[in-house]
Order: C-alpha cells, then sequence, then structure tokens
C-alpha cells in the first residue's frame, strides 16, 4: 500500500491581514504607463476571482475639507486620489490616498465592463468594543494573470 501525504493549504488571504497596517500583500508592482495616464497597479502572480488585493488607504476627511483639498492639489500639479462619500457607521467620509504609500491608489478605474477589480466597504469591529471602522478594499471580479 502507498503512503499517503497531506497536503496543508495555506488559509486566504484576507482583508483583515491587511486593513489599517500601511502595508500591501505581495503580489503587485506600481509602473509608469505613460506621461498623461500616469502610473498603474500591475499583478506579479495570478489572483483568482473574488480573491483580496488591496486596500483603497487614506486618510478619512470630511466631504468639504475633500473639495478643498482637490483644489489645492490641482494648484500644486499634483494628482489626486480622493475617493468621496464612504456610508460609515458614524456617518459619510472621504478617503485621500493622495499622500498614501500603498499600491491601492493606483488601481485602475476603467469603466464597469473593462474593470478586473470592484471596491467594497468592509466593517470591522474590534474585539471587545463597540467601535467599528470601515475600510475599502479592493477584490478580483475575474482571474487577473500575472502581468495584468
Amino acid at each position: 500500500m502507498a503512503a499517503t501525504t497531506t497536503r496543508s493549504k495555506k488559509p486566504p488571504v484576507t482583508w483583515k491581514n491587511w486593513v489599517g497596517t500601511g502595508n500591501d500583500q505581495d503580489g503587485f508592482e506600481v509602473l509608469q504607463i505613460d506621461n498623461e495616464i500616469g502610473k498603474g497597479v500591475f499583478a506579479t502572480k495570478e489572483f483568482q476571482v473574488g480573491d483580496f488585493l488591496l486596500e483603497y488607504a487614506g486618510e478619512r476627511t470630511s466631504y468639504d475639507e475633500a473639495l478643498e483639498r482637490e483644489k489645492e492639489y490641482e494648484d500644486a500639479g499634483l494628482g489626486c486620489y480622493i475617493y468621496y462619500n464612504v456610508k460609515g457607521p458614524n456617518g459619510n467620509f472621504c478617503l485621500d490616498a493622495t499622500h498614501s504609500q500603498q499600491a491601492g491608489r493606483y488601481i485602475n478605474d476603467s469603466k464597469k465592463k473593462w474593470a478586473n477589480s470592484y471596491t467594497k466597504k468592509e466593517t470591522m469591529t474590534y474585539e471587545g468594543t463597540d467601535y467599528k471602522t470601515v475600510y475599502l478594499c479592493i477584490y478580483a471580479k475575474k482571474t487577473i494573470p500575472k502581468g495584468c
């Protein structure tokens, strides 16, 4: 009788492993596409439908503050990476990722029919408290091959 071996599967990477850490999981690189488009995120490994990819991380601001910052960034010739009107447990807020070092801000915002990812709001409740916070997580909409 042949011996059998059991392979242990790695636990899936979930959004809870990464949000709020200030880090991105392995499997991505940010590259300059051209001067008009700017930078984009590319996969260095394959991702499957539904896989957590990255957090859209940024500083939480009010809507009015976000509008002011957008004008300031434009006047300074900076790119603007503000995600508007995120619904949270304590009201709406905006996420300003303009100065974030995380790759999520460079995810392609192409039209729905061409998009290979989508953004979903996730709420984390901290153990032993009533405190809840919302994160914007980016997931694979379809299989994303290496290099895309």
